[in-house]
């Protein structure tokens, strides 16, 4: 998800609506693998520090995965 659509809403809601699935999915299977959604710093600095996407993320208890695109590093882990 690369959250460059025309409304960062719409894709925020993409993109949480299929974390959801996946988690559901590994939850029902019983497999236990941790599930991120992976965004780069870019994206976690400029939109993922309102309150709205905060209070979403963590109403929906989505694990993030923040990468350096650049450098292709994984800069943060937050749970």
């Amino acid at each position: 998800m690369g959250f460059l659509g025309r409304s960062f809403i719409n894709d925020l809601e993409q993109a949480v609506d299929q974390y959801v699935v996946y988690r559901d999915i590994l939850v029902e299977t019983a497999l236990e693998f941790e599930l991120y959604l992976a965004i780069t710093q870019g994206t976690y600095k400029s939109n993922f520090q309102r309150k709205l996407t905060q209070m979403i993320i963590n109403r929906n208890q989505v694990k993030l995965l923040i990468v350096d695109a650049e450098s292709e590093v994984i800069v943060q882990w937050i749970d």
